[in-house]
């Protein structure tokens, strides 16, 4: 490396700037892959210590969801009631959803999370004269608190 009064020459001008090159071409590989792979690595890393994390908006619509089914159970009994005269037992009379759908009183309730076939019943009393029902429904992912299967 002769230094005069010219400075440096063009031959070492073009090793000077080919050694920069380089380290810049592998510092932008270095950050590129660190971005590319750190959600991977941070993931590994915490996967043992976090707890599984749940949408609450979905679980909230599909509970929504399941309460509108033991909503159309409860009135579509009423109306199959009424509709069929059934003779309501003093003990009370017990009218499930395929009953319901096999005479086109309503359609069959999928579960939400799934799509499976969601099972369930009504209970029909007579109290004061009016029908009182008490709906009951099983699904895949959800079960009515007191539902006897």
């Amino acid at each position: 490396m002769k230094l005069d009064k010219k400075g440096w020459g063009l031959a070492m001008m073009i090793v000077f700037m080919s050694i920069l090159l380089a380290f810049l071409l592998l510092t932008v590989i270095m950050v590129y892959n660190f971005y590319r792979y750190k959600d991977n690595i941070f993931d590994m890393q915490n996967s043992s210590q976090q707890e599984p994390q749940f949408d609450n908006q979905v679980i909230q619509s599909n509970i929504r969801r399941y309460r509108t089914y033991e909503s159309r159970i409860k009135q579509n009994a009423i109306t199959y009631a009424y509709t069929y005269y059934v003779d309501i037992q003093e003990e009370g009379t017990r009218i499930t959803v395929e009953e319901m759908v096999d005479k086109n009183i309503m359609t069959d309730l999928l579960d939400p999370e799934d799509g499976s076939v969601c099972t369930g019943y009504a209970d029909l009393k007579i109290e004061d004269g009016k029908i009182i029902s008490t709906p009951y429904l099983s699904c895949e992912n959800y079960e009515s608190a007191g539902y006897e299967g």
